[in-house]
């Protein structure tokens, strides 16, 4: 097993999947973001090793016949899902989309599907506001004026960029209601967030509360080596690795290990089955999740 940091930088991420192709790895498990794997196409189909991603979502690499695969859906399901929790379900009349260009190949799409299909929900409003958390970005500023007016704001970045936003709009107005991408979904925008992201909801396909057994072993195996319970990227990082696994064991003589894998098509996953188009894409039933009492729960 050989690990490698991208440092969220495409010519690192490239570099690193010379340097693997040269070792002669069989699989590589990742990369994390929409920004790197797409980054890594043209050295990926040079080297012919297939790379399955716990998490990245762009659309941009949906449908597609290369050596890209995932165990997780594409962002438009998420965009769709939000969509119709802000609009239909919550009734919001008055949305923030606020996004962070940090991963612009993975913001830019979702956001786009997420303000067009709200807006057929009754959804009458939306601010747009863009920043770049390697920036340095000035959250007051960005949001003082802008949360007043919103009865909702939707945020598409990572946990602890959410956790500060989440801070701000509440300084502002107190009854707003607080929507978030899967990319937030962990331990750290609790512990960052605290009583600021009490309420936010997601859209996601990982049950930190589930009772499958392979998920309960993973999650006594995983607290007892880590000392923390797993969050929904230990638990797609472990179902990447399976997918691969898999993969190789039934792999055929002259065939590539993308083939195998999309001719098996089903894996067996922590939380369900993983299933694997043609294309390497996966679906996953969703749900809402509710931070509520610093815990996710069922909304």
């Amino acid at each position: 097993l050989l690990d490698r940091d991208d440092e969220q930088n495409p010519q690192v991420a490239k570099a690193a999947v010379q340097e693997l192709a040269e070792l002669k790895v069989r699989a590589i498990i990742g990369p994390m973001t929409s920004n790197m794997a797409l980054s890594i196409m043209p050295e990926l189909s040079s080297a012919q090793i297939p790379c399955v991603s716990p998490t990245a979502s762009t659309q941009e690499l949906s449908g597609l016949d290369d050596q890209f695969l995932r165990v997780n859906p594409p962002d438009v399901s998420e965009a769709v899902s939000m969509a119709k929790l802000a609009g239909d379900i919550l009734n919001l009349k008055h949305i923030i989309v606020t996004y962070d260009l940090g991963n612009e190949s993975f913001v830019r799409p979702l956001s786009a599907r997420f303000i067009e299909d709200y807006l057929t929900y009754q959804g009458t409003e939306v601010t747009q506001v863009a920043f770049n958390s390697r920036q340095n970005p000035d959250y007051v500023s960005l949001y003082t004026e802008t949360a007043a007016q919103a009865d909702g704001i939707f945020i598409i970045a990572a946990s602890i960029e959410a956790a500060i936003i989440a801070g701000q709009v509440k300084q502002v107005n107190p009854d707003i209601s607080l929507l978030a991408t899967g990319w937030a979904l962990t331990p750290e925008m609790i512990s960052n967030g605290g009583k600021a992201v009490e309420g936010t909801i997601f859209s996601h396909y990982y049950d930190a509360n589930s009772k499958v057994s392979d998920f309960l072993e993973f999650k006594r195996l995983y607290s007892e080596r880590f000392f923390e319970d797993p969050d929904f990227i230990a638990m797609l990082g472990y179902n990447a690795v399976i997918t691969a696994v898999e993969g190789l064991k039934a792999k055929k003589s002259g065939e590539l290990l993308k083939d195998a894998i999309i001719r098996v098509g089903s894996f067996d996953g922590l939380q369900g089955q993983i299933a694997i188009d043609q294309y390497g894409d996966c679906d996953l039933e969703r749900h809402y999740i509710q931070i509520k009492d610093a815990d996710f729960t069922s909304f």
